[in-house]
């Protein structure tokens, strides 16, 4: 079942209000929560991969991560093989971040407007393909999941995650990916 991408709320200046008991929050792959992040190192298998006119039939990227930038640059097979080929989620995105100029608006690179649609099919990979982060997905509850976008640089931190603001205890951001992978738990726990 697709996400409807129109239920997501994409207003960066939404505000949550924390509550250490209600909220689950991951910055890196380190952290306890990490494996939610997209650059988790959980491989994910994508198939009928096409490059530029090959049809490859079953790809595997090494994160969620890598097969999202792999995505972005559907036209420029040369730049999706060295995505490809990246050893680390960090790897594909700088080579991906490196070459934002061909994506046709770099300065919102980290927000193409096809971008929902692709982060939606890589996290859904990811948890159909990993069914042990399935059930921690699940076990995770009705808590609300933040992606903490505080290390994050650029315009996009406060689409993708969320920024916590101790002054007035709220996270703020449209935090797309906390919000995708909880609509992916609600389908997951029916």
């Amino acid at each position: 079942m697709e996400m409807n991408m129109m239920e997501l709320q994409t207003d960066t200046n939404q505000a949550i209000e924390h509550d250490h008991h209600n909220i689950i929050y991951f910055t890196t792959v380190q952290d306890p929560f990490g494996w939610l992040d997209n650059m988790y190192p959980a491989p994910v298998r994508f198939e009928d991969a096409m490059v530029g006119e090959m049809m490859f039939g079953e790809m595997t990227f090494g994160s969620a991560e890598a097969l999202f930038q792999w995505m972005r640059f559907d036209g420029h097979p040369d730049l999706q093989r060295r995505i490809h080929a990246a050893t680390t989620s960090k790897g594909a995105r700088k080579i991906a971040k490196d070459n934002r100029g061909l994506l046709g608006n770099a300065r919102n690179w980290d927000n193409q407007p096809l971008d929902l649609g692709r982060m939606e099919r890589c996290l859904r990979l990811k948890m159909e393909q990993h069914p042990d982060l399935r059930e921690r997905l699940v076990a995770t509850g009705d808590r609300v999941l933040i992606k903490n976008s505080a290390r994050t640089k650029g315009g996009a931190k406060k689409f993708w995650g969320a920024e916590f603001d101790q002054a007035t205890n709220l996270w703020r951001g449209a935090n797309i990916k906390g919000q995708m992978l909880m609509h992916l738990r609600e389908e997951y726990s029916g």
